[in-house]
């Protein structure tokens, strides 16, 4: 899975928490050094699924590291250069 903010996770499945007093569903994404983000189902347009052309194992992101903001810039970058055949 890709999280917007945080990057190339392992789908963990969904759970049940409780923040406050309230109890939510939420995706559990597991993170590299045991980092761990729950993100309530009202926010899954910020999870996408990993896919890649080269058909690689995804490295996962070590949540607070900031390498997935560079990631993130590189692809943009790459995404605005023109095409030169």
């Amino acid at each position: 899975m890709v999280h917007e903010d945080y990057g190339i996770g392992q789908y963990a499945g969904l759970e049940t928490i409780k923040i406050g007093e309230t109890k939510q569903e939420s995706m559990k994404i597991l993170y590299a050094e045991g980092g761990v983000v729950y993100v309530n189902l009202n926010y899954l347009a910020l999870v996408k699924r990993y896919s890649s052309n080269e058909n690689l194992k995804p490295t996962l992101a070590t949540l607070g590291s900031g390498e997935w903001l560079s990631t993130k810039a590189k692809a943009k970058k790459k995404l605005r250069k023109p095409l030169v055949n």
